[in-house]
């Protein structure tokens, strides 16, 4: 699976590096964003979720981060993404209402790709990247320091230019995340706490940025 989407992202990367002569060419046309966005992700990682379809009672967290693009073309961006979650789930125990608190960090880099006009414009977008949980209910089996497990966004991005130099962006998408094997030792004895699996999340997001 790794090795395929690592093929995939260098063919990605020569593909998409053509476009290098045209942003010479256009010396006047803005070449970066930089930004920041309010988003909330689906959290269930129950076995065959899907982006549709979660379980009931399913919470959303919500957080926010920032991005820095790179306008390869006029149809194709290059960009990067750093958003925080944090988690409050409470529950439960008997008399006694517990509280458990967690955090996800999710970093992509990739690619997004459409139509631009000179007031709005309309992409997919394809980001491979990471996302790290630490003490999150998401990740059950993962270590209490936090792992770090292989994600890829995909969806579709709409953005509107009120002015040559700022934008107003919204996201959504599916964000897949590939949970490795988690065993534990528990009284000599390895015991498999999570089992190798693909879970998708609903995620979007609503941001503004400012070109340059």
């Amino acid at each position: 699976m790794y090795s395929s989407l690592l093929r995939l992202g260098a063919v990605m990367v020569m593909f998409l590096s053509t476009g290098l002569p045209e942003i010479r060419a256009q010396s006047s046309a803005t070449r970066f964003e930089i930004g920041g966005q309010f988003s909330g992700i689906r959290a269930d990682n129950s076995p065959g979720s899907t982006f549709f379809k979660g379980r009931p009672g399913d919470r959303l967290d919500v957080g926010g981060g920032g991005r820095f693009t790179f306008n390869l073309k006029r149809y194709v961006d290059l960009e990067s993404e750093l958003n925080f979650f944090r988690e409050e789930e409470k529950f439960a125990a008997g008399a006694t209402q517990v509280t458990f608190e967690g955090t996800k960090i999710e970093g992509v880099f990739g690619a997004k790709g459409g139509i631009r006009r000179d007031k709005f414009g309309v992409f997919g977008k394809l980001r491979p990247g990471f996302m790290h949980f630490n003490k999150d209910s998401d990740c059950p089996g993962c270590d209490i320091h936090g792992n770090y497990e292989f994600a890829l966004d995909a969806g579709g991005v709409f953005e509107f230019y009120p002015s040559k130099r700022f934008l107003v962006r919204f996201d959504v998408g599916d964000t897949m995340i590939f949970l490795e094997e988690k065993r534990h030792i528990v009284e000599g004895f390895q015991q498999v706490f999570q089992n190798a699996q693909t879970v998708h999340k609903f995620q979007f997001s609503v941001g503004a940025g400012f070109r340059f």
